[in-house]
């Protein structure tokens, strides 16, 4: 059954596969995160949104890096019924001025890394609720711990109707000036559906996916978390490119799934050890 909120992908993959592996991060040297753990954890955000004064359609802006709670906060978002605003977390501070004030944000989850573009913005008591994780929140700031201690533990309806908004990326126009997408759920499932029902599939179940594509495009948040949830793929999460502890990565975790950007193929290109640590590779996705 096609699901009306993008969310639900982890919602049905929590009930079919509760203990298959969703989310690992390769730094973190961790064994990662279940489905069904995902999907608490994305209710219990979600519940914790809902604390921060939120209402379905309100702009929630997110400028994080690959990790298990960068890909919670977006689910979280979107299954509240609140619209994510993905926001580059190491881009440049007018371009995230642009989006935070042209897009009307109310409240924007960072991590130690995207917290220092928003702080450099000094947005003030007129600016959005800035809620941070990883590192120790600042005055005017929320630290995540706190927004989730004060969870009422009832989750929010999600949105029944697939045409709300569930995202509003940023994409530049041929002036350079940043501009919102508006991207409704069924947009983001007719996305998801039509890449499952290719023959032969490029993600099957069980496979493992690379997640170095970074969370503020859409490209990772629907190509590859969406489609994995739907699929019931593995997602290894990699926070920046080095090419050799990539490759490292992939050989390391058994990546059988490998999306990238040209400019990896580009880095990979010659080199001697590429054969042996991309053994497991069945599929490689590119585009730009």
């Amino acid at each position: 059954m096609v699901p009306a909120n993008v969310s639900d992908y982890v919602r049905s993959r929590a009930a079919s596969s509760p203990q298959g592996r969703a989310l690992v991060e390769d730094a973190a040297k961790m064994p990662g995160i279940t489905w069904a753990e995902l999907d608490a954890a994305i209710d219990r955000l979600a519940s914790a949104l809902s604390g921060l004064g939120l209402v379905a359609g309100h702009r929630v802006g997110l400028a994080a890096v690959n990790s298990i709670g960068s890909v919670t906060a977006y689910f979280a978002i979107v299954r509240a019924g609140y619209v994510v605003v993905p926001i580059n977390p190491r881009g440049y501070v007018s371009e995230a001025a642009h989006i935070i004030t042209d897009s009307g944000l109310r409240v924007v989850l960072t991590d130690a890394v995207g917290v220092e573009v928003i702080r450099a913005l000094k947005l003030g008591s007129d600016g959005p609720q800035v809620v941070v994780s990883g590192t120790k929140a600042k005055r005017g700031e929320l630290a995540i711990a706190d927004v989730l201690a004060r969870a009422s533990g009832v989750t929010p309806p999600s949105p029944t109707d697939p045409e709300v908004l569930a995202a509003l990326p940023y994409t530049a126009d041929a002036s350079g000036n940043p501009r919102g997408v508006m991207l409704t759920h069924r947009a983001l499932i007719a996305n998801i559906e039509q890449v499952a029902a290719v023959e032969p599939t490029t993600m099957p179940p069980g496979a493992i996916v690379l997640g170095l594509l970074p969370i503020f495009h859409m490209y990772a948040l629907n190509a590859i978390l969406g489609q994995a949830a739907r699929q019931g793929a593995k997602v290894v999460l990699v926070d920046g490119f080095d090419p050799d502890g990539v490759l490292d990565a992939i050989q390391r975790e058994g990546v059988t799934n490998v999306p990238i950007a040209p400019p990896v193929i580009a880095a990979w290109a010659g080199r001697p050890d590429h054969s042996v640590k991309l053994a497991k590779v069945k599929n490689v996705l590119s585009g730009a």
